[in-house]
């Protein structure tokens, strides 16, 4: 028991430690994210800090599609605040918060009725 409770603290204590540095990882996260969704992702910033028990990442102008200079989404801050323990039990990300501001989707149809980012 006293293993377990060790080994819990530790991993709080570290997990503290890594959200503040994610910043440094913009370009791993910029890969997952295109990688995941098959598209570009470019993120200007990103920062990550605890709220209470409760991590949180925030993304400034991320923009996401094939054109550089017009995405066909962008947004100018995303906040995402994952549930750890929901995720760690169900070994998936479970979003307690996600949150997006000045959100923009461009949509385009193609001749065959297909609809696009």
């Amino acid at each position: 028991m006293y293993l377990m409770i060790m080994f819990v603290a530790v991993l709080c204590v570290l997990s503290r430690f890594l959200i503040t540095q994610i910043s440094s990882y913009q370009a791993q996260i910029e890969t997952f994210l295109s990688e995941s969704l098959l598209t570009p992702v470019a993120v200007e910033s990103v920062q990550g800090f605890w709220d209470t028990i409760y991590p949180v990442i925030e993304l400034e102008n991320l923009s996401i599609g094939d054109d550089a200079e017009n995405p066909g989404l962008q947004a100018s801050f995303v906040r995402a605040v994952p549930s750890y323990l929901e995720s760690a039990l169900l070994q998936t990300v479970i979003w307690q918060e996600l949150s997006v501001r000045d959100l923009n989707i461009e949509l385009s149809e193609s001749a065959d009725g297909e609809w696009t980012i």
